[in-house]
């Protein structure tokens, strides 16, 4: 993926519709669109064939509103590996950093903590 644009997608069964979704969030966080009209035109505009006439056929309020289009398309080509799953796994990881980073914080005032009570 090149940092101006995605690549349009079609639909044909050697794309992955999902990995694909992935793309065109990435392009979003780079150029910084939270638009909900922006995303989900440049969404639009990237379909050819099949994926165009998927579009067209959701309502005007999933066309228009990122966070349906989105929860509609990954119904449409779901994730290789369940986006719970994915979704758990990053929470889990991020709870994992964390209390990597909140350990480290705490850490210096544990030192001196056991070191006072050592002295008394």
């Amino acid at each position: 993926m090149t940092s101006t644009k995605v690549p349009p997608f079609s639909g044909a069964m050697n794309e992955n519709g999902y990995e694909w979704l992935k793309d065109i969030e990435s392009f979003f966080m780079e150029a910084q669109w939270n638009d909900n009209t922006r995303r989900c035109e440049y969404f639009r505009l990237r379909f050819r064939g099949d994926a165009d006439r998927r579009f067209n056929s959701f309502d005007d309020a999933t066309q228009q509103m990122w966070a349906l289009l989105r929860a509609q398309w990954i119904k449409a080509y779901p994730s290789p590996i369940p986006e719970e799953t994915t979704s758990e796994t990053t929470e889990l990881n991020l709870f994992k950093a964390l209390r990597l980073e909140i350990s480290k914080i705490t850490e210096p005032y544990q030192t001196r903590t056991d070191h006072s009570h050592g002295r008394q």
